[in-house]
């Protein structure tokens, strides 16, 4: 029987340049390849976007979605923007990112950037499989003030200050816990 040989999902390189990031970044483009791009601090994660995790950000996003139409709350979903600041030196690509104070500010533009623009009000982090590199602590560190955590059974939804208890939207409806979104958790702690 011949071997198989299987792609790894992510590969990380620590000691790396925030021009590393950018190669990576614009080689990304160039080639056209599906996959994600983390950095922290000189650590450098290429990781893979399988198919499933693309049905699966799909999904989460349209309930989210639909979650906003039924509260009337106007929002910009800006997919899965490229979200990086050189003086934080850390960046990522959102799996889901929504303006939803800053809408306003969001609508219709084709680029944003965090160095002048403020970051999305809230992203939606798919953590199954978890990556090698902290992605919450990337979103925290870019001051994206509100996260919800899918960790492949439950959506989180939590607040990027200490002692918060209302999330983006207001309060959690009673409803929503039907769909086993818990009531907001500290991101800070």
């Amino acid at each position: 029987m011949p071997k198989r040989y299987y792609e790894p999902r992510s590969r990380v390189l620590y000691g790396q340049t925030w021009r590393d990031y950018e190669y990576v970044l614009e080689e990304r483009e160039r080639l056209g390849r599906r996959y994600h791009v983390n950095y922290d601090h000189g650590a450098l994660e290429v990781a893979l976007i399988d198919s499933a995790r693309g049905r699966l950000r799909a999904l989460l996003g349209s309930l989210v979605t639909l979650f906003m139409v039924e509260r009337m709350i106007p929002a910009d979903c800006v997919g899965s923007m490229l979200c990086c600041r050189q003086d934080l030196d850390c960046g990522l690509q959102l799996d889901e990112g929504y303006y939803i104070q800053n809408e306003l500010l969001a609508r219709g533009r084709n680029f944003l950037d965090l160095e002048h623009d403020p970051p999305p009000d809230l992203a939606l982090e798919i953590e199954a499989p978890k990556p090698a590199v902290d992605r919450v602590t990337i979103l925290m560190a870019l001051g994206i003030p509100e996260i919800w955590r899918y960790d492949g059974e439950t959506i989180r939804p939590g607040r990027n200050e200490p002692g918060a208890s209302d999330d983006a939207f207001g309060r959690i409806p009673p409803a929503a816990e039907d769909l086993e979104i818990d009531r907001p958790v500290d991101l800070a702690e």
